[in-house]
């Protein structure tokens, strides 16, 4: 059997007494995702004597840490993929990634397809006419005009999503674009990084910004961009870019781990440095001067993901994992 086990972000240790009493009732497989809930699962799997043990890394959140922290955050994921038998790693510059710091054995690692955790449903992210009209809507809905263009950013806002960087860059842009929008989804999460003052009140303030909280209906917010924008520090393979290039839209991005997965250098998009300013903005600019270039690219990028990450063929690599371990 396979088992979902309650899960809360407290303290370690009791949570591990709480996760092997619920392991010998399951031997047979346990899956986990993220960093805590890797650790705390896979020790808990294997001091239960759980057959299948599968740990999944989404990124590697040390990547952007210094110090006594990056030393214990990567101790945390040796220990994981040490208690799993296999590990998968959602990109395949991840895997390098964690075979370069010595992570991982490589007779555990796994990329399954061509990355991501669940591929992107199509059902959802595909541009019908009623999404277009949704899009249509979200603009009329913050006073974006139909001659306008959207530059979109989706996700937290916090430092290592690179929010401060795109804000600074989209003020430059303003000053020879009289027609640009910046439209941001998501919330802030002050525990996880202070944003720069300025970025901030330009967030609540700037007359051509646009900041709509976290939402479950994403859809339609793609619908209303001309182009995605994740100037991140680090990720495991953005879905945001992903989602973004199955609605037709063209992307930039950091040249960082998961992100030089995402994109295909100028043909679904760009990707520019981590924490540069001046070539975010002359890319940008790039695609505000050509509606042609981004539309190539958002026809090529979401070609790229109908034929390379559809929900379904992760399924079916799943699925081929988990019966190949169980011997079935």
């Amino acid at each position: 059997m396979a088992l979902s086990i309650p899960y809360d972000h407290g303290l370690i240790s009791p949570q591990l007494t709480v996760w092997q009493s619920y392991l010998k009732n399951a031997k047979t497989r346990l899956f986990t995702h993220t960093p805590k809930a890797g650790l705390l699962g896979m020790i808990a799997a294997r001091l239960a004597s759980v057959r299948c043990r599968v740990y999944t890394c989404h990124g590697l959140p040390a990547e952007t840490e210094s110090g006594l922290k990056r030393r214990l955050l990567i101790w945390a994921e040796r220990v994981s993929c040490a208690s799993a038998n296999r590990v998968l790693a959602v990109s395949q510059s991840l895997l390098n990634l964690l075979g370069e710091h010595k992570i991982c054995s490589e007779k555990k690692l796994t990329v399954l397809a061509n990355g991501t955790a669940c591929g992107v449903d199509l059902n959802r992210f595909s541009l019908t006419r009623e999404l277009i009209e949704a899009g249509r809507a979200v603009r009329r809905n913050h006073s974006i005009s139909t001659d306008e263009t959207v530059i979109g950013f989706i996700g937290r806002l916090v430092p290592d999503k690179g929010i401060h960087i795109l804000v600074e860059s989209f003020v430059r842009l303003c000053e020879s674009n009289p027609n640009v929008r910046l439209l941001i989804i998501g919330d802030f999460e002050p525990h996880r990084g202070r944003l720069p003052d300025k970025t901030t009140q330009a967030l609540s303030n700037h007359p051509r910004i646009v900041h709509v909280g976290f939402t479950h209906q994403i859809e339609p917010y793609y619908a209303a961009m001309d182009m995605l924008v994740l100037p991140t520090r680090r990720e495991g393979f953005p879905y945001t870019i992903l989602e973004a290039a199955a609605m037709g839209l063209p992307v930039v991005a950091t040249e960082v781990t998961g992100c030089v997965d995402a994109v295909l250098e100028g043909r679904t998009g760009f990707l520019v440095p981590p924490e540069d300013v001046t070539a975010l903005t002359a890319v940008i600019q790039k695609l505000l001067a050509s509606p042609r270039l981004r539309q190539q690219m958002g026809c090529e990028g979401t070609k790229r993901v109908e034929e390379e990450f559809t929900s379904q063929r992760l399924l079916d690599a799943h699925v081929q994992l988990y019966r190949g371990m169980l011997g079935l």
